[in-house]
C-alpha cells in the first residue's frame, strides 16, 4: 500500500509500507544510462543513492549555458532551432522550455548534432557566445 507518492522529472520516490516489513522508501531514477531503482529502509538512503545515480549525469557547465541560451529564446526560436535540426517530434510540442531541452540536447547528442545545436541557439540570442564547446562532440 503506497502510503507517498512523490514524482519529479527525473525521479519518482514512494513511501510504502509493508504489513510484514514495515515501511520502505521505493524509488526509480530515469537517467541518460537507463532507469535504476531500488528499495531503501531510510530517507537518508534513498537521498544517497538518487545522488548517486543523478550525480553522474549531472549537467556540465557547458551544458548549462545552453539550456539557459535556449530558454532565453522565445518559443518561436526553440521551435525554429528543433525543427531546422529535424529534432521536433509531436510530443514536444506540450512540454516545458526545459523539459523540451532535455529532449532536444538528448536527441543531438544521440544524433551527433549537439555542435550543430549550440551553433543554432546561438545565432537566435542576443548575447550569442563565439567559441562552441561541443565543437566534434
Amino acid at each position: 500500500m503506497s502510503i507517498i507518492d512523490l514524482k519529479f522529472p527525473q525521479c519518482r520516490i514512494s513511501l510504502v509500507r509493508d504489513e510484514n516489513d514495515g515501511i520502505w522508501y521505493k524509488w526509480s531514477v530515469t537517467t541518460e544510462g537507463g532507469e535504476h531503482s531500488g528499495t531503501e529502509s531510510s530517507w537518508e538512503s534513498v537521498y544517497a543513492t538518487l545522488r548517486k545515480h543523478m550525480a553522474k549525469h549531472e549537467r556540465t557547465d557547458d551544458q548549462r549555458n545552453l539550456l539557459f541560451d535556449f530558454i532565453d529564446l522565445p518559443l518561436r526560436h526553440r521551435i525554429g532551432v528543433a525543427q531546422t535540426l529535424g529534432l521536433l517530434q509531436d510530443e514536444d510540442w506540450e512540454l516545458s522550455a526545459g523539459s523540451m531541452y532535455d529532449r532536444l540536447y538528448d536527441r543531438s547528442k544521440k544524433s551527433h548534432r549537439l555542435e550543430l545545436f549550440w551553433e543554432e541557439v546561438q545565432k537566435l540570442h542576443h548575447a550569442p557566445k563565439t567559441v562552441n564547446p561541443f565543437m566534434g562532440k
